[in-house]
């Protein structure tokens, strides 16, 4: 009987401690894609629109990066505090109840909106903005690892890279 408990206790010790320790899974996926569809060059004037879709409910975080590097916080937002979504719905950015627009405007160049998504809420810092973003004051690096340590159980990310460019003469 002595062995038994003894291998009882270790057994659930062995589960306790493989199941405490268990690692963090890289998978939520995030789709990201604008209405003109993927990888396609905006004028000058342009109204950028996106859609994202997730494979799992979760907190969503996107963020754009301006062609002069700027990190500006879409959602959440001053306007749109809640960021949790279900999963398999169509997310649009800006919403057409937005405080704000994506009008493509200087300075031009290659440019990504990025959405993160987790299991649980995360607080990035920065500068309100009049519209209602933030403007970050941390980097894609950090924000990376922040989502990696802040996730109980499951994360993701995913970028979606344009190109802006002044409009073209008739």
């Amino acid at each position: 009987m002595k062995h038994f408990n003894a291998l009882f206790i270790f057994g659930f010790l062995f589960i306790s401690l493989a199941h405490g320790n268990a690692e963090k899974t890289k998978n939520i996926q995030i789709e990201i894609t604008s209405y003109l569809g993927d990888k396609q060059v905006f004028q000058q004037g342009d109204e950028l629109k996106f859609l994202l879709s997730l494979d799992r409910d979760a907190y969503l975080y996107v963020l754009y990066q301006t062609a002069d590097n700027q990190l500006i916080q879409l959602i959440p937002n001053s306007n749109r505090q809640d960021n949790f979504f279900k999963a398999d719905i169509f997310i649009e950015v800006p919403a057409e109840s937005a405080a704000y627009q994506f009008i493509v405007s200087p300075p031009f160049g290659d440019e990504t909106v990025y959405g993160f998504a987790l299991d649980t809420p995360l607080s990035l810092e920065g500068k309100l903005l009049s519209n209602g973003l933030k403007r970050l004051d941390v980097s894609l690096d950090e924000i990376k690892q922040r989502v990696k340590k802040t996730a109980v159980q499951y994360y993701g990310w995913s970028y979606f890279s344009l190109t802006t460019r002044k409009a073209s003469e008739p």
